[in-house]
């Protein structure tokens, strides 16, 4: 597959991620090992960075660099599988 249709496949699907995954943090880790694969397959990530916040944190996720970062400086979107936190007993609802 060459990184154009890659690229254009992953715009194509993303949509469906998100109707469909509707748990942010599960969208994200799907996002992860999608782009992961077609990165694998030649796709270049620079092409998709600026789709959604979400795409971002899953790149982060997965080691990609974010080529234009000082764009994305407002992304606070992290999944906490990749980052684990503690748990707050008395916020349990």
């Amino acid at each position: 597959m060459s990184w154009r249709s890659g690229s254009v496949l992953f715009k194509e699907i993303w949509p469906l991620l998100q109707k469909h995954i509707l748990d942010q943090e599960e969208r994200i880790e799907f996002t992860a090992k999608l782009l992961e694969i077609l990165v694998n397959e030649d796709m270049d990530a620079y092409d998709v960075e600026d789709l959604h916040a979400e795409v971002r944190a899953a790149m982060r996720k997965i080691g990609l660099s974010i080529a234009e970062s000082e764009r994305y400086q407002q992304d606070n979107l992290t999944c906490s599988a990749s980052t684990p936190q503690k748990s707050q007993w008395w916020k349990i609802w």
